[in-house]
């Protein structure tokens, strides 16, 4: 059997929820969540969703990337429409959205979607969208190993405050 957080196989799981999640742990990750059983008998093998080898070979090769909004996005858009003489009702209509969401992004109180990023980027010759390589997972890991949730949560223990 094996845990869902950290992939240790172990003889003993238990049964969790961890935020609103049930999840089966082994002992030294059932801290995390609250505990609700005990199991002796469920899982034979590692959770097939988070094998990387089952995956598309083709996908396995290439290097994962994250795309971002850059930090000073609203000075950027709200510049380069300017330059172009565009007033916001005519852009935000360009865009298909509202006026109002238009002013919210370019004042940077609203990020705007990757997809409406994108078309800002096209209309206005900016770049707005930076993709970023994911190999932190890779790195930590060895090339057999299987990915678990525990590579992706950061788990923060609450302090207790004994009064």
């Amino acid at each position: 059997m094996y845990c869902d957080l950290c992939g240790k196989e172990t003889n003993k799981l238990y049964k969790i929820n961890l935020e609103n999640t049930v999840v089966f742990a082994c002992s030294d990750c059932r801290s995390f969540g609250k505990t609700i059983a005990s199991v002796d008998k469920l899982r034979k093998s590692p959770p097939q969703n988070l094998n990387l080898k089952s995956r598309n070979s083709k996908k396995s090769e290439k290097e994962e990337t994250t795309e971002i909004i850059m930090d000073d996005y609203g000075k950027m858009i709200h510049e380069a429409r300017e330059k172009k003489g565009m007033p916001p009702k005519d852009f935000a209509k360009l865009l298909g959205i509202k006026e109002s969401l238009l002013l919210k992004i370019e004042s940077s109180h609203y990020e705007p979607t990757i997809k409406v990023a994108k078309r800002i980027e096209n209309l206005l010759s900016i770049t707005l969208v930076n993709k970023i390589k994911n190999a932190s997972v890779a790195k930590s890991r060895t090339k057999d190993a299987d990915v678990t949730l525990g590579d992706f949560v950061k788990i923060k223990k609450r302090k207790s405050h004994n009064f």
